[in-house]
């Protein structure tokens, strides 16, 4: 998801080394068309049945230093969900980056799970994974602090 976010930047003047790069993906694809997707009733141990990991990186857009966002939301250990896009405002930190890719990631698996039991599903309350801490701890605090004010108030339905 993340190539085919890189690649599409240049569909309107693409040059050779992305066609060469389109080309890699298509063969990719190739490749892997035959895998397929096992959903089990047990999954693999500790692992919760619905799972969202959500990631950032950090200003690496040179252009205008926007961040690019991103998640899979998992069932059973298999993606059945994922995403990933430049973020609309330019992070003021890694925390921030990552805090705002948690909060699209907690809406996508909180409707998930509603999916889920309104088909008769009922599981354990999903997981977010993130793997940064300043982003994580902001998540479980109670009180709002100066350094981190901003973050809440917009992103707070982590």
């Amino acid at each position: 998801m993340f190539t085919v976010n890189q690649l599409s930047k240049y569909s309107t003047k693409p040059m050779s080394k992305h066609w060469t790069a389109i080309k890699h993906l298509l063969q990719y694809l190739k490749g892997t068309m035959l895998f397929v997707l096992v959903f089990s009733k047990t999954g693999d141990k500790g692992e919760a049945m619905l799972a969202g990991w959500a990631n950032a990186d950090y200003a690496n857009d040179k252009a205008d230093r926007k961040s690019i966002s991103g998640y899979v939301v998992t069932f059973f250990g298999n993606p059945i969900c994922w995403w990933s896009k430049k973020q609309s405002v330019v992070a003021q930190s890694t925390t921030e980056a990552e805090f705002i890719a948690m909060n699209v990631c907690v809406k996508q698996l909180r409707w998930t799970s509603y999916l889920l039991t309104d088909i008769g599903l009922h599981m354990a309350k999903p997981v977010l994974y993130n793997d940064n801490s300043g982003a994580t701890t902001i998540s479980k605090q109670a009180s709002l602090n100066a350094n981190t004010k901003h973050i809440e108030v917009r992103y707070q339905y982590v």
